[in-house]
């Protein structure tokens, strides 16, 4: 049998879902049953906006930050910084031994080195000739 790549329309979430599902049944017997949870954290000014936020995903033993967003008014405030330490409470209290993320160079890097985060890879020429760097945070040994 010949066999024939087709395009799946991107927004069918059931064809996504689909393909989730089978690599967590390939995944089950090495990694065991995941119990994925979501972080979501804000921070509100006195008129109760939005002014700074956190989203990230606890997968396994791992937080994973996927956004840190804060306000141009209110950056270098410690808002951030607030941010990040009860993401860290959180993740340690989750029982993860790690929390990794990803900036780019014209972002944050030295908020994150400051907060004790390590670089562990560079994704050089992405996007647009920056470059993506990868950090993470040791949080918890074994033994």
């Amino acid at each position: 049998m010949e066999y024939h790549v087709k395009i799946i329309d991107p927004t069918n979430d059931e064809e996504r879902y689909f393909l989730f599902e089978r690599l967590t049944e390939f995944n089950l017997p090495y990694l065991g049953k995941n119990q994925e949870r979501k972080v979501v954290l804000g921070v509100d000014d006195e008129a109760e906006r939005r002014i700074a936020g956190l989203a990230a995903t606890i997968t396994y033993d791992t937080m994973y930050v996927e956004r840190l967003w804060v306000d141009e008014k209110v950056r270098s405030s410690g808002i951030g910084r607030k941010l990040m330490l009860q993401a860290e409470r959180i993740a340690k209290h989750s029982g993860c031994r790690m929390i990794h993320l990803f900036t780019y160079d014209f972002q944050a890097p030295d908020f994150y080195e400051r907060l004790g985060f390590e670089q562990w890879g560079v994704l050089e020429g992405f996007p647009n000739g920056h470059c993506q760097l990868h950090y993470r945070k040791l949080l918890l040994t074994n033994g």
